[in-house]
């Protein structure tokens, strides 16, 4: 095939931007893979080849021969330009279909000759979930846009509204808007916020985007002005199955406000801890696992590289020490919370080597589990198990492949709806050794 070519293809599954996956069938029955936005699964299309990869082809949808019966208007009016959502052309059910077989089908292609049972959890809504955005700003003179970045361009694509926020924090986006747009050439030429919704109190927290560090978080003079008249950045006590957790708007939460106690309650189920095992929380955020096995367990040891998580995360565990009558030494070799900060490429193997975990809880960014972290995990003879919750089924299925030649067999997984109108899953893997 070549650029400018014709072809008609069936599509039988997604990518993860959202694209249909067919293939072209030449006379032997086989043939190349072709890639093509706006198509879905079950459709039959013809398509103009617009690129030539190393093992696949683009092609640009010419015509739905085919339609899915599941496929609908998007409801958002901003969709054919948004890069944010992938799959709103097609009907909740059908996404959630979609990501369910696109993920489980990775996943076990990582597991090989293990059999994996999996779990699947629905989002109860599929529109305005989202606990933070990222906004990002851009202007040229008097051209000034604010929304979300093409991946192809790398430019901004203005987006005045988003169905992925409640309707309720729709009024504090538009004013962010009005702010940014009034002040114009006076601020940075490109910049970005991130948008804590408090779907408890009904806030808006505008913040600098997070990173490990305090000075990640600062916001450059010149958007005090934008930030004027919003909640200013506090941290936040918030409940999450019986454990109050410590979160400020710049750090880590889980993105989808009616399923993050689904995720941690089913990913707590598959640890099976008892009281002789010691717990690692890697990449521990403000710790919910540690906070709910402390009191269970021998010990427990949070690694992460955020500071104001681990200070938050030590608040809360002496006040937890208070009220179950139980003293916690921290950073001591006592039976006790360990509250560890660093990245997890730099001190995994320390950690394990001072306290020989013998449960690993991993919830990474989107780049998975560090190689590093990774083959210290494996190399470890106390380590019997490990829970991993994913963003990305390519880095998990990556690690999980890692793990199993390292001797550790997959066994349950459960996948969570985490993020309705894109082809992104949320993955919990359970592999034992």
């Amino acid at each position: 095939m070549e650029i400018n070519d014709l072809i008609d293809l069936t599509i039988h599954d997604i990518t993860s931007h959202g694209w249909g996956v067919g293939r072209f069938e030449s006379g032997d029955g086989t043939g190349p893979v072709v890639f093509v936005d706006g198509a879905a699964p079950g459709e039959k299309v013809s398509a103009r080849i617009t690129e030539v990869k190393k093992n696949h082809f683009i092609g640009e949808l010419v015509k739905v021969t085919v339609p899915s019966p599941l496929r609908r208007q998007p409801p958002c009016p901003y969709f054919d330009i948004c890069p944010g959502c992938s799959l709103q052309f097609i009907s909740n059910d059908a996404q959630f279909d979609a990501r369910v077989h696109r993920v489980s089908t990775m996943l076990e292609r990582a597991a090989g000759d293990h059999s994996m049972t999996f779990e699947k959890v629905k989002s109860p809504e599929e529109f305005g979930y989202r606990t933070h955005i990222s906004i990002k700003c851009e202007h040229n003179g008097n051209d000034i846009r604010i929304g979300f970045t093409d991946p192809a361009t790398k430019r901004v694509v203005d987006i005045p509204s988003c169905l992925l926020i409640p309707e309720w924090a729709t009024p504090a986006y538009n004013k962010l808007r009005n702010r940014i747009t009034g002040l114009g050439v006076a601020l940075p030429p490109r910049f970005k916020l991130r948008l804590f919704i408090d779907h408890d109190e009904r806030d808006v927290y505008p913040v600098a985007p997070r990173g490990p560090l305090k000075r990640h978080r600062e916001v450059s003079s010149l958007l005090n002005e934008v930030l004027d008249g919003f909640p200013k950045p506090k941290t936040l006590k918030r409940e999450m199955l019986g454990v109050v957790l410590r979160i400020h708007p710049a750090s880590f939460v889980q993105a989808n406000y009616f399923l993050a106690h689904k995720l941690y309650g089913h990913a707590l189920g598959l640890v099976e801890a008892t009281e002789a095992d010691t717990v690692l929380e890697l990449y521990s955020g403000t710790g919910f696992f540690t906070l709910s096995l402390g009191p269970a367990v021998k010990e427990v040891v949070a690694l992460e590289s955020d500071s104001r998580a681990c200070d938050n995360l030590e608040r809360t565990a002496v006040e937890m020490a208070e009220a179950y009558g139980k003293k916690y030494k921290f950073r001591s070799t006592e039976p006790s919370i360990n509250i560890v900060q660093g990245k997890a490429e730099d001190l995994t193997g320390d950690v394990i080597d001072k306290f020989k975990p013998s449960i690993v809880i991993a919830n990474p960014p989107r780049s998975g589990i560090h190689r590093k972290a990774l083959d210290q995990i494996v190399a470890s003879d106390t380590i019997k198990r490990i829970i991993m919750i994913s963003c990305d089924p390519s880095t998990c299925a990556r690690d999980m492949r890692l793990l199993i030649k390292g001797g550790f067999v997959p066994d349950e997984a459960v996948l969570i709806d985490q993020y309705p109108q894109t082809a992104h899953m949320e993955s919990i893997v359970r592999l034992t050794r």
